[in-house]
């Protein structure tokens, strides 16, 4: 697997579901069942806003920009199902550009793909980490913290934000700044999953507006090697 995407982030992020290292990364970050642990109240609430609009259906923008290379933008018809090629040349991208663009197409335009409704079992404990004007701030754990000696434990970063007025998740933020094997097959040197959200309309959970995904590091037959960007705008329900 060589790039930062899975079939499940864990039991899931739906997004992520089908590429190749993120899996090999995640599988060991996040089991494929729900644990059970109790949550925070806002973290339970903005959890289960998300959970209960999980087949949402949208007509959206996306931009895509794979590295350094140009951006695509690109339009998905939430009504026909459909995408239109807005700006910039899919020609243009290599040839694992082109299929992670394939690849995001694909997931994000299935029913609730830019909501977080399958966040709940990577999500072993969630404790607060401060309060600002804002936002809750909470650091969650995941198995994998187990896996690490005690000074390496201390290389994963990890945040969730809720907002403090309409209990939305914010942010949602995944960083490893330490080399590991999550199996013996696979090394990875680097490590980041950034998503943000957005409230956009009143009546629904927040939407996903932003993603930055990056891993470096070698697999058995190919070095890991991935980086890149999305940017999701200009929303219309679906009838």
């Amino acid at each position: 697997m060589n790039s930062l995407a899975s079939e499940r982030l864990g039991a899931s992020i739906r997004r992520q579901r089908a590429a190749g290292a993120i899996f090999a990364v995640l599988a060991v970050l996040w089991p494929f069942h729900a644990l059970g642990n109790a949550l925070p109240d806002p973290v339970d609430r903005a959890l289960s806003e998300a959970e209960a609009n999980a087949d949402l259906q949208l007509s959206f923008t996306m931009v895509f920009q794979w590295r350094d290379g140009p951006e695509i933008v690109k339009r998905f018809d939430g009504e026909n199902r459909t995408w239109h090629l807005l700006d910039g040349d899919p020609g243009a991208l290599d040839r694992a550009g082109r299929a992670k663009l394939k690849n995001t197409k694909r997931l994000e335009s299935r029913p609730g793909g830019l909501v977080a409704a399958d966040y709940r079992p990577q999500i072993k404990q969630a404790d607060l980490v401060s309060i600002d004007a804002d936002e809750f701030v909470f650091r969650f754990l995941s198995p994998h913290t187990a896996g690490f000696a005690d000074e390496k434990a201390g290389k994963v970063h990890t945040r969730l934000r809720v907002d403090k007025q309409d209990g939305g998740m914010t942010a949602f933020v995944v960083r490893i700044d330490e080399t590991f094997n999550p199996n013996p097959f696979v090394r990875i040197d680097r490590f980041q999953f950034e998503h943000e959200f957005e409230r956009v309309f009143a009546d629904l959970p927040p939407l996903m507006t932003r993603a930055y995904v990056r891993s470096a590091g070698a697999g058995m037959t190919a070095p890991i090697s991935e980086e890149y960007r999305l940017l999701f705008k200009d929303f219309e329900k679906v009838r």
